[in-house]
Parts: C-alpha cells; sequence; structure tokens
C-alpha cells in the first residue's frame, strides 16, 4: 500500500534530476518473493507520451510495516513541456510477463489501479518546463 509520494511542488526542467520519495507500507505478512523491476512512469496529460524510469530498490525487502524509498532519476531531454500524471509500474521479472498488466504487482490502495496498463497511479501530477 503506498502511504504517500513526496515530489517537488514547483515545475522541473527536461533532463535535469527528479528527487522523490515514496513510503510503501506492508501491511501483509511477507515480501514479494520474485524480483521484479520498479518504474516510476511520467505520462503527459496531453500527449499521452510516455516515460519511464527504473527505480534502484529491491521488492523483495519490503517486509511487513514501512519502507521509505528515496529516488533520484534523470529525466528525458526530450520531454516536452507540459503537465505530467504520475505512476508506479511493478512488472514481472520474466520478459514473457513484463509487458502484461494483469501480472505487475497492484497496490492494495483504492482507485489508483489502471486495468490496461497495469500502473498504480500516485494521484499526483508534475509539471516539466
Amino acid at each position: 500500500m503506498l502511504r504517500d509520494a513526496i515530489f517537488p511542488l514547483t515545475p522541473i526542467k527536461a533532463g535535469m534530476q527528479l528527487s522523490f520519495t515514496l513510503h510503501i507500507r506492508n501491511v501483509g505478512y511477507a515480501s514479494p518473493y520474485n524480483a521484479r523491476a520498479f518504474r516510476l512512469i511520467m505520462r503527459n496529460k496531453s500527449t499521452k507520451q510516455e516515460f519511464a524510469f527504473n527505480i534502484d530498490t529491491d521488492v523483495r525487502k519490503w517486509f511487513t510495516g514501512l519502507s521509505t524509498i528515496n529516488a533520484k532519476v534523470v529525466t528525458d531531454n526530450t520531454m516536452a513541456a507540459g503537465d505530467y500524471d504520475l505512476f508506479l509500474f511493478l512488472p514481472d521479472a520474466a520478459e514473457s510477463l513484463s509487458a502484461r498488466p494483469e501480472y505487475a504487482l497492484r497496490l492494495a490502495n483504492e482507485n489508483v489501479w489502471e486495468d490496461a496498463s497495469g500502473y498504480n497511479s500516485l494521484n499526483k501530477i508534475i509539471t516539466v518546463n
């Protein structure tokens, strides 16, 4: 379950570093068993173009309780100016399953899951200049 996501409130520039913090609470009894990618997806609200950024974290170490992920990504310098919706994507590690949304990890939060993509919405918008 995503507890909160902290992103800059001011616009960022394409090609620059974006720092953010995620607090994820595992309310289950075990962490995920298999390794998998952990990606921040930025989707342009106007054009729907998406940019994916890998976040260096091991979901297998998200034990019961709160995990804090302090992340930094360098945005793509070709990103058009505009507003971007933010998502988390945790696809299956198997190449044959990684593009199939039904195999992505779904956070326990309500109203965040996108069936078509397998993305978990952060319900955050960031502006790129």
